[in-house]
């Protein structure tokens, strides 16, 4: 997990993970992954977010890859049926493999400059298989909201599984840092009738306009088709094709 300031054991990114899971499908808006998956048939889901994989993962070839190891093994007993692979999103080792490439989880986040993303479009680009209905679909922060939400700030209580769960989150500028780069401070309890588990987290992360995102993205071998936001979580989602395909 690139852009993580805090050191973290394997339990407390297990404890990110399940934290993910319960919370994830608040966050995203899934009508852009289905009409991606639904005609997909080997399928590369970078990232975590793997609850929301699981529903379509036996129908396809899948294959997941991540750079932190941790999350790689929580991925693995996630979805056991796929394959999975330790990589960098900018530095995919895939050559036209795949009809749907799926970045959830705000994998942008950690490209935290624009040589990065590009580096990643063309990662991505190569992966993709040169077919009309081939699909890169990439969540990002959305510059324009995702400050405005709860998301990075405030505090956050709810119940899921028999599970209590706490979330106090902060943001804070970075001197000498613009274009959506930032700190974010978070903190997660979870407390079970057994026992009660909690860690604390610093990220670097970016949030991204609509054009500064599909500016570096398009630069190499991708065809925006469309961009969506969903201002009250904060959200940008994007669907790319390979630019060569029409």
């Amino acid at each position: 997990m690139a852009g993580i300031e805090t050191s973290s054991s394997a339990g407390e990114t297990a404890l990110l993970q399940a934290y993910y899971r319960a919370w994830s499908a608040r966050w995203i808006d899934t009508r852009c992954l289905r009409e991606v998956l639904g005609r997909a048939s080997d399928v590369l889901w970078i990232g975590s977010y793997f609850s929301l994989a699981e529903p379509w993962a036996h129908a396809s070839s899948w294959t997941i890859a991540d750079l932190d190891s941790d999350m790689l093994a929580l991925g693995r007993r996630a979805l056991p049926h796929a394959d999975a692979i330790r990589a960098d999103v900018r530095q995919l080792p895939f050559d036209g493999t795949f009809d749907a490439v799926i970045a959830l989880g705000a994998v942008t986040a950690y490209l935290l400059d624009d040589e990065s993303v590009e580096r990643a479009a063309v990662s991505l680009a190569r992966s993709l298989a040169n077919a009309g209905h081939a699909r890169v679909l990439i969540d990002a922060y959305d510059a324009a909201s995702i400050h405005s939400t709860t998301y990075f700030s405030g505090e956050d209580a709810w119940s899921s599984e028999s599970e209590r769960w706490t979330r106090q989150a902060t943001v804070e500028p970075i001197a000498g840092q613009d274009d959506g780069v930032f700190m974010a401070s978070l903190t997660v309890s979870r407390e079970t009738a057994q026992r009660k588990q909690s860690a604390h987290f610093r990220f670097i992360q970016r949030a991204f306009s609509r054009e500064r995102l599909a500016l570096s993205m398009t630069k190499h071998g991708l065809r925006l088709l469309g961009s969506e936001s969903d201002p009250a979580h904060g959200r940008l989602y994007q669907v790319y094709a390979p630019a060569s395909s029409r």
